[in-house]
């Protein structure tokens, strides 16, 4: 929260943090939850200072990172295309030697 004292000694009156957990599966539905409060909450509610995650939470944080305040909108639909364009081929490799071999290496 070190990095919120500096933000809020800048004269700002708030500084917006999200913590983001891991679990796999869960990033799909969490790029979920932040495209609908970029799309349907309040303007500026929603840009955040400050970002952390674990794991799956911190892969979406890496889109977020991409993307500078005021631009929550275009970043969640650039997230939302990452998800829809995935399937197993982007994220398991299969090993030449098949199963055996890949967990011998």
């Amino acid at each position: 929260m070190a990095l919120c004292q500096q933000i809020l000694e800048q004269d700002q009156q708030k500084c917006y943090a999200l913590a983001i957990s891991g679990g796999g599966v869960k990033a799909a539905y969490q790029l979920g939850v932040v495209y609908s409060f970029a799309h349907e909450g309040a303007p500026g509610e929603y840009e955040y200072d400050v970002v952390s995650g674990v794991s799956a939470g911190s892969i979406n944080n890496g889109i977020f990172s991409l993307f500078p305040k005021g631009q929550e909108k275009k970043m969640t639909e650039f997230g939302q295309d990452l998800v829809k364009n995935m399937d197993t081929s982007v994220i398991f490799q299969e090993w030449p030697g098949g199963i055996i071999d890949g967990l011998e290496n």
